[in-house]
């Protein structure tokens, strides 16, 4: 079963945390773009590259359920972001230059990923939760009433 079957037994480990480096080999203050290698150069996706398929509408409808698997997610990515859920990333909290942070409790990760990721038991694995609370925190529950927000809560902890 963890050969075949790896993602749905829950044999997978967490991914490593995204960051993105300006220029200067400086952590972004804006986060990473949807590629997750470009940092983004201001608010609300500024300097990122354009998200879009670079293959026909019917190929990446066609090969959609290959968009996370393990050998055809690099793929996908690249050629199919737009039907994969790449594109539709959260905007970073920082809104300006000023570093005023919104505390609204949203995914980061493309919907798709967080939708499979809930509907395979991970949200309620403690080996998932750190990851799964700053990425897919309104897919897996983990905004509360009366919660501050995924980035602040992020922000108390440090």
């Amino acid at each position: 079963m963890k050969k075949f079957c790896f993602e749905t037994c829950n044999f997978c480990e967490p991914p490593s945390p995204e960051v993105c480096y300006n220029g200067n080999h400086e952590e972004s203050k804006y986060g990473c773009c949807w590629d997750e290698i470009t940092a983004a150069t201001g608010p609300d996706g500024q300097g990122c590259p354009a998200c879009e398929n670079t293959r026909s509408r019917s190929f990446c409808s066609g090969w959609k359920d290959q968009c996370f698997t393990r050998n055809n997610h690099k793929f996908m990515k690249a050629n199919c972001p737009e039907t994969c859920g790449y594109c539709k990333k959260a905007p970073h909290p920082c809104n300006d230059d000023s570093g005023t942070c919104g505390n609204d409790c949203y995914d980061v990760a493309p919907q798709l990923l967080c939708e499979r990721r809930k509907s395979t038991g991970y949200c309620s694995l403690d080996g998932w939760k750190d990851y799964l609370l700053k990425n897919c925190a309104r897919t897996c529950g983990f905004c509360g009433e009366g919660d501050k927000g995924m980035f602040a809560r992020m922000l108390q902890e440090d």
